[in-house]
């Protein structure tokens, strides 16, 4: 019974122990509260009453946002239709994938954007940063350097933000720029850049080189087609036209976007305006191929020709079936006989190879200029005076 009895008392101290610690617990956990409250209520107050005190802008940073809000108002989001009638009903445009951007250049609302954009539409409606929207009617396009020219149907009181135009001649590889427009339909998106080449080439729909191109690795992607390229003071130096990336990226951006210069537009958009086509010294040579004479040397074989225009005039053959009699044992059989149209080596004397270096040379000249074709007809050289005239593309 001792020996219990000892047991017993062993097991009540224990209990005795772990009663008074418990207690002790409690006593310390209740004493350390008001503490920890006090800490967190501290930390509450310094979070709420801490002082707002704004990061200025870096110099870089005020630049950009000093572009942003000086141009961001000029461009615009365009969702191209057939008609105006088709724009003024509401009727959604059939592709989504016409929709771009576009740049108001002057207070009464003329603006420019790719004429890619358009396609063959005869008007467009434009969403301006506001939420306002109006009609706007295609006043002229030139394919050939992918621009078009539209005026929107706004209040003779409207005055509408714009963005001047700049001098693309003197942009340097290096130089900062800035692109916005609509990529992905999201709306006045700013990207910045550099300029990260000049001089590039680019072939339009219409076969036609673009030449003195911007590259810039500032990101473009769908949409911002016809948004504005924008140097360091917010001043236009190009359009955004296209973007290069590898298949299977969809078209989206791999740093390697393309701009048509500004001083290319400038000497564009006038004609577009008054005249509603460029008027540009023409042949009436719509088509051309490139054709090999030997090896590496290449003449241009006359494919297609305007009818009525100077080449028409001047007996420029195009490809056809002339009729010929062919002897069939005693008798003649008529048949058709596939001749090549003429094929142009010289402007002048200038050597051509390509279609444009062709078209670029004529370019340079002026209405009622005669130039001088020397073409290879048949196992004959032969020269023709062509005279030129104004033509262009609505």
């Amino acid at each position: 019974m001792r020996a219990s009895a000892k047991a017993n008392l062993i097991l009540i101290l224990i209990l005795i122990l772990i009663l008074i610690s418990g207690q002790n617990a409690r006593a310390q956990a209740t004493s350390a509260q008001p503490e920890s409250r006090a800490r967190a209520v501290a930390a509450a107050e310094f979070i709420k009453n801490a002082p707002a005190t704004p990061t200025p802008p870096t110099p870089s940073e005020a630049e950009s946002i000093a572009v942003y809000e000086k141009c961001n108002r000029a461009v615009v989001n365009i969702a191209p239709a057939s008609t105006a009638e088709e724009v003024s009903l509401d009727v959604p445009p059939a592709s989504e994938e016409g929709n771009g951007s576009g740049t108001i250049i002057t207070r009464d609302g003329y603006l420019i954007t790719n004429h890619h954009v358009l396609g063959t539409a005869e008007a467009a409606r434009v969403l301006l940063h506001d939420g306002s929207s109006y009609i706007a009617r295609v006043v002229g396009t030139d394919p050939n350097n992918d621009i078009a020219v539209l005026k929107m149907e706004a209040p003779d009181n409207r005055h509408f933000s714009f963005i001047s135009f700049g001098d693309s001649s003197s942009l340097q590889v290096g130089r900062r720029v800035y692109a916005i427009g609509n990529p992905f339909g999201l709306e006045r998106t700013m990207t910045a850049g550099i300029v990260s080449s000049l001089g590039r080439t680019l072939t339009t729909p219409s076969r036609r080189v673009i030449k003195g191109v911007i590259q810039t690795d500032a990101a473009i992607n769908p949409g911002n087609s016809g948004g504005p390229l924008l140097d360091s003071a917010g001043k236009l130096i190009g359009i955004n036209t296209a973007i290069l990336s590898r298949l299977g990226q969809l078209g989206q951006s791999s740093g390697v976007g393309l701009a048509i210069p500004a001083n290319k537009i400038k000497s564009i958009v006038p004609d577009l305006i008054d005249h509603h086509r460029v008027l540009r010294p023409e042949t009436g040579i719509m088509q051309l191929w490139q054709v090999q004479l030997h090896p590496n040397d290449f003449g241009l074989m006359v494919y297609q020709i305007e009818p009525g225009s100077p080449a028409a005039r001047a007996n420029i053959m195009v490809p056809r079936v002339e009729p010929a009699l062919v002897k069939w044992g005693n008798a003649y059989m008529r048949v058709g006989v596939r001749q090549p149209g003429d094929i142009i080596t010289h402007v002048d004397n200038f050597r051509v190879q390509t279609p444009d270096d062709f078209f670029s040379y004529i370019e340079k000249m002026k209405p009622n200029q005669v130039v001088t074709l020397t073409i290879v007809r048949g196992q004959s050289f032969v020269k023709i005076p062509v005279k030129l005239t104004v033509t262009g593309s609505k």
